[in-house]
């Protein structure tokens, strides 16, 4: 058994991160993998001050950090549902994830999915989500799943819409990818004591 924790990426009104959610979480829905969902807007947390180490002990620490920090120790791997802001990452999982270091994410594989309203489907936030997820000590998949034109492919439900019902059969290939990782990683942390 394996969780792996998907991570939203936007706040925005109107998000069209629920959507892409929501299509994840259906095609990673398979028997030994647990899901956890993690979402910056309902944690409401602050700009990054300091690490949550830092500040774990302090009265004026977020207590949805408390419990972030037992979900994120928890899961084996991530996914991380990013739009594209601006040619790059969004600041919800900028500022979610700074919050942490090694303890959270060392020797955890990541996969992306990256989404947009145009035709390139995130592709360059997914390139800059690379540098920060190796700096914490996470294993980006090789592969990376993309959605373009995002509000015509995906209904708010998360199902494909007409004309994009190839989605789900090019997720599989990443999905295999994020739990086979996921089992090797795992059984290599608890070997090694990690």
């Amino acid at each position: 058994m394996v969780t792996i924790g998907v991570i939203l990426g936007s706040v925005r009104p109107g998000r069209n991160c629920v959507r892409v959610s929501s299509f994840v979480q259906t095609h990673l829905q398979k028997p030994g993998v647990t899901l956890a969902v993690i979402d910056p807007l309902a944690l409401n947390l602050p700009i990054v001050t300091n690490r949550y180490d830092a500040i774990k002990t302090q009265a004026d620490c977020p207590p949805t950090l408390h419990e972030l920090q037992k979900t994120l120790t928890t899961c084996d791997a991530f996914v991380l549902v990013s739009p594209e802001y601006n040619h790059t990452i969004p600041p919800a999982i900028s500022n979610t994830l700074a919050y942490f270091y090694a303890p959270e994410f060392a020797h955890k594989p990541v996969g992306i999915v990256s989404y947009s309203m145009g035709p390139f489907g995130g592709a360059r936030a997914s390139v800059a989500l690379l540098p920060m997820l190796a700096e914490l000590g996470m294993v980006a998949v090789p592969k990376k799943f993309s959605v373009g034109v995002v509000h015509k492919s995906l209904n708010e439900a998360g199902v494909p819409e007409k004309g994009s019902e190839w989605l789900p059969g090019a997720f599989k290939g990443f999905a295999d990818d994020i739990v086979a990782y996921t089992n090797i990683l795992k059984d290599a942390r608890t070997q090694s004591k990690l």
